[in-house]
């Protein structure tokens, strides 16, 4: 099995589902809100993400509130879309864009449609600037003797 592939781009979403309980929270409740898609059955994985990295990346990094986007290829045909935006109002608009957008331009690729879960995140960390995002497996230790 090859490692999981990402693609990262810094800066995405909200799926109808649970729109509606978002929509109603307490007011003064903020805070930033992701959408996750998992797309099985992808044709051509290679491609998708090529789409993804020269196409949509650039297209929802340019939207109001926009935060964070990951493209995952999970093997065996299946691919995962991670976006965040700033606030729940941006994170709607993000997901309409972006669902006109995959179905105007990877339908080729994605012949199914995803399964999607998104909601507000409770807990957050990320690299400091100036901080390496390269993975480091961890050290063995040797028993001293």
């Amino acid at each position: 099995m090859r490692p999981t592939e990402i693609i990262k781009h810094h800066g995405s979403a909200i799926g109808r589902g649970r729109l509606q309980r978002l929509v109603n929270a307490p007011e003064g409740e903020c805070g930033m809100y992701t959408t996750v898609r998992r797309y099985e059955g992808v044709s051509n994985p290679q491609e998708a993400a090529k789409q993804v990295q020269e196409g949509f990346v650039p297209f929802i990094s340019g939207l109001p509130g926009f935060v964070e986007y990951y493209w995952v290829d999970l093997g065996q045909s299946v691919m995962l879309s991670v976006s965040v935006f700033d606030n729940l109002p941006n994170a709607i608009e993000g997901n309409q864009a972006a669902v006109a957008w995959v179905r105007a331009n990877l339908i080729s690729v994605l012949p199914q449609n995803p399964r999607i879960e998104s909601g507000k995140i409770v807990a957050h960390q990320s690299m400091g600037k100036g901080q390496s995002s390269t993975f480091r497996a961890p050290q063995r230790l040797t028993p001293r003797g």
